[in-house]
């Protein structure tokens, strides 16, 4: 396995984004980081849609090395750190992932003011009670606008290659209502 070791103690691998086509036993559908020499390292069991934005993506990945307790499948386990896109100009909506962490505050619908691009377009911004404003990069089913929530989140940055608006966005994993 080639991977170095930075001064935080993250491993560090170029890879490719692979994910299993279809799900196998126990719903399980990998996502993979599969190296040049074919050495594979797990990131997920699940093809969340966040990974599904990397696939086929040539990527410099960080993160450690993890044993799963209980039953678990025969690979090398790697938590994914954050994970940026080698070259981007091949065709990917997003570039970086940053790591998870945890936001409070309240999801809000921005509407694009008169005379801009954007006029009349919707989005959603969540205004963090400590960091500033995100705009949101997926929208979540159990989405509650207006009132007090938690939310797990990466940090995601679109291509330099796709229209977007500017400013910070994040991907939105899960939905506390009751932080």
């Amino acid at each position: 396995m080639t991977a170095s070791t930075d001064a935080e103690g993250f491993e560090e691998l170029d890879a490719v984004v692979e994910i299993d086509a279809e799900p196998g036993g126990k719903r399980f559908q990998g996502v993979w980081l599969v190296q040049p020499g074919g050495t594979r390292w797990v990131i997920s069991y699940r093809a969340e849609p966040w990974l599904r934005e990397f696939e086929g993506q040539k990527v410099h990945a960080r993160g450690r090395r993890w044993t799963p307790e209980g039953q678990a499948i025969d690979a090398t386990h790697f938590r994914l750190e954050d994970m940026r896109v080698v070259d981007p100009s091949l065709g990917a909506t997003f570039v970086e992932v940053g790591p998870e962490r945890t936001l409070h505050g309240k999801i809000r619908v921005d509407i694009g003011a008169a005379g801009t691009k954007s006029e009349g377009e919707r989005w959603h911004v969540l205004d963090s009670e400590t960091e500033g404003s995100f705009m949101l990069a997926n929208t979540p089913d159990d989405l509650v606008l207006d009132a007090r929530i938690g939310v797990r989140a990466r940090n995601i940055v679109h291509s330099p290659f796709v229209a977007h608006r500017g400013g910070p966005m994040v991907w939105v994993l899960d939905v506390d209502r009751n932080p």
